[in-house]
């Protein structure tokens, strides 16, 4: 404060002096001129020396006082815990978006794998059959018939295991001369002869009955 004073009590030595150097009847004028000014003076100084206000830093200090609140030790810890749980909640949100896109993704992938799976069996069955088609498997019974010639012919196993032929089921009367029961390893024939001579008429196909079948195997007998 005796700072900001320093300049009017100058401007009063000042006055004052020229009070003394001047005649008695300026004296009034420059008294009054010191009064005004030291009146100017303290009207900017408050009693406890703070500006007053709308004086040197009063009215704008005031109000940007009041625009800052100073806050307490336990508000400031209220803030910062409530931006710790909004900043948990975000965190938490975020989270959860990721947790349902990862798993919608796996399910997307699962359904898409097992689509494809699905697709690739069926191709698979599909030339399976096609190769079953094409290449037939060979039975486990099947013959064929060579002739020899006109009374005799041979009884081949084309199939893929062994049979026992206990005998022609149809030859009622004799026809074949055979013994039996006679076994064919797959590949082996068997030969057999014809007496037409001794039947009213011919066979056009061989009821073979096989051991351990519960059906008999009827084999075509074309002619010669």
């Amino acid at each position: 404060m005796s700072e900001r004073l320093a300049p009017w009590f100058s401007n009063v030595d000042a006055t004052q002096s020229t009070v003394d150097e001047r005649p008695s009847n300026c004296s009034g004028r420059t008294a009054s001129a010191t009064t005004v000014s030291l009146t100017a003076l303290l009207l900017e100084i408050a009693p406890d020396g703070e500006p007053l206000p709308g004086k040197v830093g009063g009215t704008n200090h005031a109000a940007q006082s009041r625009g800052q609140p100073h806050l307490t030790e336990e508000e400031a810890l209220e803030t910062a815990a409530n931006v710790v749980m909004a900043a948990c909640a975000v965190l938490t949100a975020i989270g959860a978006v990721f947790s349902w896109w990862q798993a919608n993704a796996s399910k997307k992938a699962r359904d898409a794998a097992e689509k494809a799976d699905a697709n690739a069996t069926r191709q698979r069955e599909a030339i399976e059959k096609i190769a079953e088609a094409l290449n037939p498997a060979p039975a486990e019974h099947a013959f064929s018939v060579e002739w020899q010639n006109e009374i005799c012919f041979v009884l081949r196993n084309t199939g893929t295991t062994p049979v026992t032929v206990n005998a022609i089921a149809n030859d009622v009367e004799g026809l074949f001369d055979v013994p039996y029961p006679f076994t064919l390893n797959p590949g082996c024939g068997q030969r057999i002869y014809e007496a037409p001579v001794m039947s009213s008429g011919h066979v056009d196909e061989l009821v073979l009955d096989i051991a351990d079948s519960p059906a008999p195997f009827t084999v075509p007998l074309p002619r010669m």
